[in-house]
């Protein structure tokens, strides 16, 4: 048995639960904050057989989308505060995927 905490883009959160979902997969989404834009993100808990793992694998980086973005969109006060030199373009999304091994799985 195997564990998939997915951090992924709030945007894709719900597309992501759904088609794992509709492939009998079961989730839970965590939502938060962080990494460097302090965007909103979420942890998808995905519990499975083994043999399960690169379908669920398939199934994130289906829905995860990358996508471009401004910074800063807002500056911080005054321009001068933000540390870049120059406004930037760069890429968010996607997923993060961490597989890890369940020494023991209870349901109650």
């Amino acid at each position: 048995m195997k564990l998939i905490v997915a951090l992924v883009q709030i945007d894709d959160a719900d597309p992501v639960v759904r088609a794992l979902t509709a492939e009998r997969i079961s989730a839970t989404i965590i939502e938060a904050r962080g990494g460097f834009l302090r965007e909103g993100v979420a942890a998808i808990l995905i519990g499975l057989d083994d043999g399960r793992v690169r379908h669920a694998l398939t199934l994130l980086d289906r829905h995860c989308q990358t996508r471009r973005a401004i910074l800063p969109e807002h500056f911080p006060a005054t321009p001068r505060d933000w540390p870049l030199a120059e406004v930037a373009t760069v890429e968010i999304g996607g997923t993060t995927a961490f597989v890890l091994p369940v020494a023991r799985f209870e349901r109650f």
